[in-house]
């Protein structure tokens, strides 16, 4: 077992150093941005006026972020190098049909749903204590207002995510089993997030595309992802955009309790076989034991969890 546990650490320390790079791009960015400032402004209340409109842009802009990734994948194709990961990542096992696809989708949209229900469901529970999560909430859902955040959570983000978690992280794993690797996967998935929300959204969603990325291929996983973000996140808001706040709110509720409604008719048709599934490729619990109290994985979640619990304001 103590391979088995250097192997973990090693998967949770690649990520980890992962997201620290895309953080440590965004935040240079930012510092820049501010000197920048700085040096054009000397006048006080025009420099104050100018850093708090660059605060107000931070999220906007997708080009920190593209660029952060680009040298977070960059840095995991080196950490990986000997691992022969390209093969395994890029690799396709069933053919996939169009109704696995669609029902896929339907499952994975489904979850918006769920999603939904728990936003409201955690922040009346939080507001009874006089705190709020809503600026996380929207911080999640919010659509893109430029076209680089555009192409970094709609398109570039959500393939670098998978080439990250059901790329390097998955296909490390498979060899513990395949409920193994689609479990702790979507775990480190969901938890770098750094919100608790979206964490839970994101590891439902994150076993989904495990599963059809390892029965399957990548590709499938990459382009469901983007249909999510993409779909869900930027086309469906601007298409509705132009009615009132409260038929939004139908509409919205609406199209989510359909995928949700399908995507239970999906699980449950499926049923018998998914139990099969997860009975044929069961994981020993001590696999789960081992991984979860290494080192690095203790270290990486805690940091998310950290994140998390700093998106919990008190309410004005």
């Amino acid at each position: 077992m103590k391979e088995f546990k250097r192997q973990v650490n090693r998967i949770a320390r690649a990520v980890l150093f992962y997201n620290i790079l895309l953080l440590a791009v965004i935040l240079g960015d930012t510092l820049i941005q501010s000197v920048r400032l700085i040096l054009e402004h000397p006048d006080e209340a025009q420099l104050s006026k100018a850093l708090h409109q660059l605060e107000l842009s931070i999220g906007l802009y997708g080009g920190p972020s593209i660029i952060g990734i680009a040298i977070g994948i960059l840095f995991l194709i080196l950490y990986f190098r000997r691992d022969n990961m390209k093969t395994c990542i890029l690799a396709s096992v069933e053919k996939m049909r169009v109704s696995v696809f669609l029902q896929a989708a339907c499952v994975l949209l489904g979850f918006q749903f769920l999603f939904s229900v728990a936003s409201i469901g955690f922040e009346n529970g939080l507001n009874a204590f006089g705190y709020t999560i809503m600026g996380d909430v929207e911080s999640a859902t919010s659509g893109s207002t430029t076209i680089s955040m555009f192409l970094y959570a709609s398109l570039l983000g959500p393939a670098a995510e998978e080439i990250v978690y059901r790329g390097f992280v998955l296909q490390s794993l498979k060899s513990h089993g395949k409920e193994f690797a689609i479990i702790v996967s979507s775990v480190l998935f969901g938890v770098m997030h750094g919100n608790f929300i979206q964490g839970m959204f994101a590891f439902c969603v994150g076993i989904v595309l495990a599963y059809i990325t390892i029965e399957y291929s990548i590709y499938w996983a990459i382009l469901l992802h983007i249909i999510n973000n993409c779909v869900m996140g930027d086309i469906w808001p601007h298409l509705i955009s132009g009615f009132s706040a409260n038929v939004q709110t139908v509409l919205n509720w609406g199209i989510i309790s359909v995928f949700f409604a399908g995507g239970l008719l999906v699980l449950w048709r499926n049923r018998i076989k998914l139990k099969r599934y997860v009975t044929e490729h069961m994981a020993p619990k001590k696999y789960y034991r081992y991984a979860f109290t290494s080192i690095w994985m203790i270290l990486f979640l805690g940091i998310e969890f950290l994140a998390a619990l700093s998106g919990i304001q008190k309410l004005p």
